[in-house]
């Protein structure tokens, strides 16, 4: 993929092995190959579209500088009057509302992935409980031994 990329002026295309820089890629919720992160270096944003190297490359290529604080131009009026109000207030002022919306997503993570795992117990216990009632209705019906009398008749 990055072969394709060469050359593009809105692009950095960049290898890190995890293994090695892992505090890097903890800081940037590296936790695969590949990641495509894209935006702002300052706030990247996950790719989270369908993973085909094709579908991936026309995403890149088709990419565009965003509203930033660095491309206000390309800003809407919404967008600018957000920047605004934000470059008004203190770092630390900033920051609390920056950790309090990264609390509300982990939260919500962390619910989900708690659903996710009783999910994944429910259909353990459902597909134990369907083989063994499958197990037990093939056994008292002697399944095996009546397809064996039917092949001979």
């Amino acid at each position: 993929m990055a072969s394709e990329l060469v050359g593009n002026p809105t692009v950095l295309v960049g290898e890190i092995d995890c293994d090695d820089e892992n505090d890097l890629c903890e800081d940037h919720d590296i936790e695969g190959f590949p990641t495509i992160k894209w935006g702002s270096p300052d706030a990247l944003n996950d790719y989270n579209l369908d993973m085909e190297t094709d579908d991936m490359v026309k995403f890149v290529k088709n990419m565009k500088p965003q509203c930033s604080i660095s491309n206000i131009d390309l800003c809407d009026d919404e967008k600018k009057a957000f920047i605004e109000s934000m470059s008004a207030l203190s770092f630390e002022e900033i920051n609390e509302k920056v950790t309090d919306i990264e609390k509300q997503i982990k939260g919500m993570e962390d619910d989900f992935e708690l659903g996710l795992e009783g999910i994944e117990n429910d259909y353990e216990q459902l597909d134990k409980e369907h083989q063994k009632t499958l197990k037990s209705i093939k056994d008292a019906g002697n399944v095996a031994l009546a397809k064996s009398v039917l092949g001979t008749k």
